[in-house]
């Protein structure tokens, strides 16, 4: 028998105020017929409590879980609603990118669009369905690509749609942004070949009388050349919250007849919400595999640094960010700026070791949480 004295009242008083417990609290829950160890664990104050960076360290924990459960409710809820959606169209999401190609071809100074969003939730394939809808031929660059194949591809395709797709390292290239600087100039667009590379049968330069459209997952660090690229095209920003990635990914399943359960078992391990891993989901399942599709697990330290991104991406100030992220998640603002260290790991390629040390602290990155997630 397990008596609650005033010396063990004392000892663990500090440890109540942590847990929000009173010292009636404590004594209406006490059963002395378990050991101090057991009614500690029972209590949640079976932690370590030596010096303040302790009480500091259990607060931020405890902060940390409380808000990623309400983050997963909030999801679960959202699922269960989803489930009786009557939204029966995946192209009720891309009315903002018909719109913006409508622009296009029919402006007469107006000869560029840049698309910009999260992979694997539809922008190619709606860009091209849009395309062929309205009977607009067009040539697809997809790929690395050289600048003397990039001239070669514009020029024989000077009068029609460039879709110029998935091209990693088309915005780094001077070469090659300063070609589509040319061909997609207001006035005179004439497409000159300015490198000491020889051309064979080609022209040293050309009149582009075609449109470009750029599909891009995110625009890279700017510079003089890309900001001056920008400045001549629509931009078309495609930033899906979790709420309508769900709703993409429910409509989907029901059109192909996919079970609506693994976009549950995405959400429950933390899969990124996207129509590419929905699709590997439902191959694996159909062969009886899905306990080995572990790597496609991110968790929500990606998935809630990639929010932060898109947010900043789209007020171009902290402050708004900030609002949205709290309004959308039920996160704090403290926890904006956690994850936001770590968008650098994810998206500017600085290392998570590199942030150890630092107030942000080990905890929270790990190196096993980079392994394979950056996307």
């Amino acid at each position: 028998m397990t008596k609650l004295t005033k010396k063990l009242i004392r000892k663990i008083e500090k440890k109540l105020e942590l847990v929000g417990l009173s010292v009636e609290d404590l004594k209406a829950r006490w059963d002395s017929s378990l050991s101090v160890e057991e009614n500690l664990k029972n209590l949640g104050l079976d932690f370590e409590v030596n010096n303040d960076r302790d009480y500091e360290e259990y607060v931020k924990r405890k902060m940390i879980e409380e808000e990623e459960r309400y983050y997963n409710k909030r999801l679960k809820e959202q699922l269960r609603k989803l489930k009786k959606t009557d939204i029966k169209e995946l192209s009720v999401f891309f009315d903002k990118i018909y719109k913006n190609i409508d622009m296009l071809v029919n402006s007469k100074d107006i000869h560029g669009l840049i698309i910009v969003g999260d992979r694997g939730l539809g922008k190619s394939f709606n860009v091209r369905k849009k395309l062929n809808e309205i009977k607009k031929d067009f040539a697809l660059i997809k790929g690395h690509i050289t600048p003397l194949i990039f001239y070669k591809k514009l020029y024989e395709n000077r009068d029609k749609i460039i879709l110029i797709d998935d091209v990693p390292n088309l915005l780094k290239n001077e070469t090659i942004l300063g070609i589509l600087l040319n061909a997609l100039d207001f006035n005179e667009r004439v497409v000159m070949w300015s490198s000491s590379s020889p051309l064979i049968d080609l022209p040293e330069r050309f009149l582009f009388e075609g449109k470009i459209i750029i599909i891009l997952n995110r625009i890279p660090e700017e510079n003089e050349f890309l900001n001056a690229l920008l400045n001549r095209c629509l931009r078309c920003f495609i930033n899906f919250n979790d709420d309508e990635r769900l709703k993409i990914l429910h409509v989907f399943a029901k059109k192909k007849g996919i079970d609506e359960s693994l976009i549950d078992y995405m959400v429950k391990l933390g899969i990124d919400l996207n129509l590419r891993n929905l699709i590997i989901l439902n191959e694996a399942n159909k062969f009886g595999c899905l306990h080995i599709m572990d790597d496609l697990m991110i968790n929500d330290k990606f998935r809630i640094a990639r929010m932060i991104k898109d947010l900043e991406l789209k007020h171009g100030n902290v402050k708004d960010a900030v609002k949205e992220f709290i309004e959308k998640t039920g996160y704090s603002r403290r926890t904006y700026f956690r994850y936001k260290k770590i968008v650098k790991v994810f998206f500017e390629g600085v290392s998570p070791m590199a942030l150890n040390g630092t107030k942000f602290g080990t905890n929270l990155l790990e190196e096993d949480d980079f392994n394979g997630t950056k996307h």
